[in-house]
């Protein structure tokens, strides 16, 4: 028997994390270069906004938890995009969790200092809550004002959503850590 490099493996491998594989353009590093900056400065006021390894793709999530994660991107229209991604992988728990907190906007508005939008996405199985702003990544005055903005932003979310994301998603989890899963009329 002889042993070799086995090609269809290391290409089912790299084929599975394709967006790793793809060549880094100088815009998705100039966003990358970005959410490193902000995650930093958000991280030197929150240690528990962590800052994880830059990706290779117009987003970057970090801090996980029970109710999914958070996340910052820069969505095809140039807006800059600091969201909590509701995703417990369970489509009735995420809209629940999401509907209660939704319920409050007004109130997580006037907590955070921010517009927040609630997008439930009904034809997905996450939820976000998300703040948006447009910027400009090619001038080094709008370079600046991306910074400063979603670390502000960052911050006020995290402070002031973070913890309750987690103990209602928690709470729903606990609820429902039988072996039959939940039906949306349950949560």
């Amino acid at each position: 028997m002889v042993s070799r490099p086995n090609d269809w493996q290391k290409t089912v491998k790299t084929a599975g994390n394709a967006a790793e594989t793809r060549p880094v353009t100088p815009k998705n590093a100039a966003r990358q270069a970005l959410f490193t900056e902000v995650l930093t400065a958000a991280n030197t006021r929150q240690q528990a906004i962590s800052v994880p390894t830059p990706q290779r793709g117009d987003w970057i999530s970090f801090s996980k938890g029970p109710f999914g994660y958070w996340c910052l991107s820069v969505i095809s229209d140039g807006r800059l995009r600091v969201e909590a991604y509701i995703d417990t992988y369970e489509k009735g728990l995420n809209k629940a969790l999401f509907d209660e907190l939704a319920a409050d906007a007004a109130g997580w508005e006037a907590k955070t200092g921010l517009e927040l939008l609630f997008e439930r996405l009904d034809d997905k199985i996450a939820s976000r809550i998300a703040a948006y702003k447009p910027i400009d990544l090619d001038h080094p005055a709008g370079r600046e004002a991306a910074r400063r903005w979603p670390v502000e932003t960052l911050v006020a979310m995290h402070e002031k959503l973070n913890m309750p994301l987690r103990a209602s998603a928690t709470a729903r989890l606990e609820k429902f850590s039988d072996s039959t899963p939940p039906t949306d009329a349950q949560i």
